[in-house]
């Protein structure tokens, strides 16, 4: 009886681990899409934790700020198609490095670098920007990570809100984000979660910030802030 227990657990974990390595294998596109779900307005989203807490709880906040008029919305892919009817009354702009992902794009869209924002944007430009799922994706040492929350700071105006979320995982953690010194910004409470961060509950261990800029006459030139 105790050999067939053996057996049996030994075939179990045999199974266990040859389903990994097939989802190891499976592209992060199809995975993504096989999370697929239709949203209102014709609209096709994600139905995963952090996607849900974005568009039903973040967002909403931010859109129904009156000082929130124009916003940044850094990675376009399909599922941020329409995204920007999620904003209603707002001026929507969206960024990508990836030509290829303009298709996903809302018409006010622009294909370059967040690295770079300063040759697309004047200054205090945007009153939210919402950097999600790319920090670790391309952008993932510190002094890149640096130059892009600079970036951000350059084209926020005075007071304005800064999003960002990252997965916290072994994949695409980005590994310089917590090294990241950076000066202008302070951690900003957000009123329908009473806190100014939210760990998701999904595998990939999702994560957001919330920020808000602090660029005035009155701050210190030494106040710093750790992300």
């Amino acid at each position: 009886m105790e050999k067939t227990h053996l057996s049996a657990s030994s075939e179990k974990s045999a199974v266990s681990s040859l389903v990994k390595m097939v989802k190891r294998c499976v592209p992060d596109s199809v995975k993504l899409a096989s999370k697929a779900r239709l949203r209102p307005g014709g609209r096709i989203g994600l139905n995963l934790p952090d996607r849900i807490f974005l568009e039903q709880v973040s967002i909403p906040w931010f859109a129904e700020q009156e000082e929130t008029r124009s916003v940044l919305d850094v990675g376009t892919d399909w599922y941020t198609w329409k995204y920007e009817v999620l904003f209603p009354g707002m001026e929507y702009q969206s960024i990508d490095f990836d030509a290829a992902k303009a298709k996903f794009a809302s018409p006010n869209h622009v294909v370059g670098s967040i690295l770079e924002l300063d040759q697309y944007f004047e200054e205090n430009r945007f009153d939210l920007i919402i950097c999600n799922g790319v920090f670790g994706w391309g952008v993932d040492d510190c002094a890149d990570i640096e130059t892009a929350v600079s970036q951000f700071f350059r084209v926020l105006r005075p007071g304005g809100y800064l999003v960002i979320g990252w997965n916290d995982n072994d994949d695409h953690r980005p590994e310089g984000f917590e090294k990241t010194d950076v000066k202008g910004f302070e951690r900003f409470v957000l009123p329908p979660i009473e806190s100014d961060h939210f760990n998701s509950a999904g595998s990939n261990r999702h994560q957001f910030r919330f920020y808000r800029s602090v660029k005035s006459a009155s701050v210190s030139s030494q106040h710093e802030t750790i992300l």
